[in-house]
Order: C-alpha cells, then sequence, then structure tokens
C-alpha cells in the first residue's frame, strides 16, 4: 500500500508542475498537503494501511478535480475567432471527399 500512496503522491506532484500556475490555489494548498502526509507516512515505514488508502484515494480525487479544472480553463481560452470553422491556415489545400468501402 505505501508503493501506491507513494506513486500517486509522485503524479499529483508531477501534475501540479505540469499545470504551474492553472491550478486553483485552494486545490494546490490540499494536494501540498495531502503529498506531504504521504511522503512522511511512507517514510516512516507506518502500519496504518487505512490511512495511506484515504491519502491514495483523496490525492486521485485531487487529481482529477485538476484535470477537469484545467481542461475547463484550456476551453475557456480557445473562444472561437471571427475564422470560426476554418483551419488555422486558410491556405492549406483541403480535399472534402467520400470514401466507399469495397
Amino acid at each position: 500500500m505505501a508503493n501506491q500512496a507513494d506513486s500517486a503522491a509522485y503524479q499529483l506532484e508531477r501534475q501540479l508542475r505540469e499545470l504551474g500556475d492553472k491550478a486553483p490555489a485552494n486545490e494546490k494548498a490540499r494536494a501540498e498537503q495531502l503529498i506531504s502526509e504521504t511522503r512522511t507516512l511512507v517514510k516512516s515505514n507506518t502500519s496504518d494501511v487505512a490511512r495511506l488508502r484515504q491519502l491514495t484515494s483523496d490525492m486521485q480525487q485531487i487529481g482529477y478535480g485538476l484535470a477537469t479544472a484545467a481542461s475547463q480553463q484550456s476551453a475557456a481560452g480557445a473562444t472561437a475567432g471571427p475564422n470560426e470553422g476554418q483551419g488555422a491556415n486558410p491556405e492549406e489545400d483541403v480535399v472534402d471527399a467520400e470514401f466507399k468501402a469495397r
């Protein structure tokens, strides 16, 4: 269980690094607290498996929340401009065709 908790802590830490300032401050603070507590328990070779399970679950939930928040921010920042529906390069050759399977 300690390996799973440590792995979850590492994944959450990596996710926080990747998001940087895009991570909501309250979620980031909670994630850092969970990571710290997990690392402390893992280093002390604790036998409190229930606590490690709870921390792992909490870190996974925070990770899902961070991913959702990041995708919502990305979607909000990607508003369509006046050329909505057109490709990034209007000069690129695009062929509209139908395909029939034999």
